[in-house]
């Protein structure tokens, strides 16, 4: 487990069920949540499924993990030129943005936990816990 300290300026993703900026063609022609099928990942510390699909509000993810089910809204302030990032505002699934139009191909995932911590000095931070890494889609 990696462990990292952020100022508390620099919140986690987006808050859930929001989805600001998310580009049109983000994750190409996504399903509705009942028709989106699951996809198997191998990742370092074991598997994990995730499915993607049309929210209210632009794409969103659901990760089955140890028996839950994540559900979180596309993160335009997680995602960048290079990752793609959903959050519930507690956790972030990233995927890789190579394939920009099929988040079902993309690779280099990983899931984090954040949660508030009194940093070093005093001052409220948040504690980003990975949980996996390295995931890729198994065919």
């Amino acid at each position: 487990k990696t462990l990292r300290l952020l100022p508390r300026e620099a919140p986690p993703a987006a808050s859930p069920r929001r989805s600001p900026s998310a580009p049109a063609a983000l994750g190409g022609e996504l399903q509705t949540a009942d028709r989106a099928a699951w996809q198997k990942y191998r990742c370092a510390e074991g598997s994990v499924e995730a499915r993607y699909y049309k929210g209210s509000a632009g794409p969103e993810a659901q990760i089955r993990y140890k028996g839950g089910i994540l559900t979180a809204a596309y993160s335009a302030a997680g995602s960048d030129e290079d990752l793609t990032a959903f959050s519930d505002g507690t956790q972030t699934w990233t995927i890789g943005n190579e394939f920009g139009n099929d988040f079902y191909k993309e690779g280099n995932g990983f899931l984090v936990h954040h949660e508030q911590a009194e940093g070093i000095d005093g001052t409220e931070a948040t504690v980003d816990n990975l949980l996996l890494h390295e995931c890729t889609p198994v065919s």
